[in-house]
């Protein structure tokens, strides 16, 4: 089984341009086995990644990963809605968590790292507010309704066997997270009931349209999203750092990483409309499209300079 690590340091500001271009990837390694070893060895020098030509030019104006540095991220803590600084307000309903969003009034993952689940607690609740915003949960059927731009002081995980949550189809929103994401051991987060990324027809251009980010304590040199054993998550991801994917999960949506490591096969789908609250969706575009020259391939041994 070959492995592609990638970086993904230059994606578009202002158009936030997608790396689904790792699925090509994984199209030119499969569809180019026919050459001839001499060729082959010239085209791909042995990496196991195939293509007989890519001339594409670069992209004017350059891409540039869209920025979540501390200013950023203290903008939106204190502009989130609900979050900390804004928190669920008239008409909401149900039996809402204590320190859902926060622990005291600073930015420090005060939270901690806890299950997403175990956050969003045992009993239904509709938190709006007058932004408008809102988190709705039906533990019922776990399902989970975003609206507008959400902030949690934590770090987000499920681990478990059996555990899911499945994005309200009216969800049109965004989540921000202090600290990092992760899903494992057959830990789903899906946009249809089937969750079956590539094979559940969800069509990530008609919804539902979740951001999910994780600041990952604005750490470049670490992985800050990572789907691993059986996982499976659909929608738009953004990670300062890494983003992590190993053979056994399964990925559908976009996703935004300063660099990322992909083991086996990945399945990445462009959603191309920008959610509510995401980074960059309040520019002079309004869809989001793949930037050629996006993505370059790496050594596992020394990864990219």
């Amino acid at each position: 089984m070959s492995r592609i690590t990638v970086r993904m340091g230059r994606v578009r500001t202002t158009t936030m341009a997608q790396t689904g271009i790792l699925r090509r990837i994984s199209r030119l390694a499969a569809g180019e086995v026919g050459q001839t070893l001499v060729l082959a060895m010239v085209v791909h020098g042995g990496s196991g990644v195939y293509a007989l030509s890519f001339t594409a030019p670069e992209p004017t104006p350059t891409p540039a990963k869209p920025v979540l540095d501390s200013a950023v991220e203290s903008g939106l803590y204190a502009s989130a809605s609900p979050g900390p600084n804004n928190p669920c307000g008239a008409g909401s309903t149900g039996t809402i968590p204590t320190n859902l969003f926060d622990t005291n009034t600073s930015m420090d993952t005060s939270l901690g790292s806890v299950n997403f689940l175990t956050l969003l607690g045992s009993n239904p609740f509709d938190c709006v507010t007058s932004a408008p915003g809102e988190l709705k949960w039906t533990p019922s059927t776990g399902v989970l309704k975003v609206e507008g731009t959400v902030f949690i002081d934590a770090s987000l995980y499920l681990d478990k066997n059996g555990e899911s949550i499945l994005w309200d189809p009216a969800s049109n929103g965004s989540i921000y997270l202090n600290g990092t994401f992760s899903l494992s051991n057959n830990a789903t987060i899906c946009a249809t009931a089937i969750c079956e990324p590539g094979a559940d027809n969800w069509d990530p251009t008609a919804g539902p349209f979740v951001f999910l980010s994780a600041y990952n304590g604005g750490s470049k040199t670490t992985d800050g999203f990572t789907l691993s054993q059986n996982a499976i998550f659909e929608g738009e991801g953004y990670t300062n750092g890494g983003f992590t994917m190993d053979t056994t999960s399964s990925y559908a949506g976009s996703i935004f990483a300063d660099y990322g490591d992909v083991t086996g096969n990945g399945f990445f789908a462009v959603s191309g409309t920008p959610p509510n609250g995401s980074l960059g969706s309040k520019t002079t575009r309004t869809a989001w499209s793949v930037a050629p020259r996006t993505w370059r391939q790496c050594a596992i041994t020394t990864g990219c300079s």
